[in-house]
């Protein structure tokens, strides 16, 4: 059986993001639980521009998810600032700034957004 969660993942990295929503709709179908291939659509979504879908899937990767230190806000966050949600995305940026162990990296693309939604 084919991983279509790990071949998504690989489409996103390939800029090939049709075939990634694709993908990880497949493993969704297999498993609606699965809140990793729900955040990764979210994320080709948003690499898409098509923001409503990418934040709808990062709501419903939250209700699933049970990993308090992963990235998920930081995620959110950005589709919701190209939506021009500024204010969800000044919450969430927030919470993930909240979040011990999270990379420096994250930290300095949350600064980054947050110096943007002020202006």
């Amino acid at each position: 059986m084919e991983d279509f969660t790990q071949s998504g993942l690989i489409a996103i990295a390939n800029g090939d993001y049709d075939t990634a929503i694709d993908l990880l709709s497949k493993s969704i179908s297999k498993d609606d639980k699965d809140y990793k291939s729900l955040l990764y659509r979210g994320i080709a979504y948003c690499n898409k521009g098509m923001y409503d879908n990418s934040i709808n899937d990062f709501n419903n990767a939250e209700n699933l998810r049970k990993d308090e230190k992963d990235e998920f806000y930081y995620l959110r966050a950005k589709a919701y600032f190209y939506n021009q949600q500024l204010l969800e995305a000044q919450k969430d940026l927030e919470k993930a700034k909240s979040i011990e162990g999270i990379s420096e990296e994250t930290k300095k693309k949350i600064e980054n957004l947050l110096t943007l939604s002020k202006e």
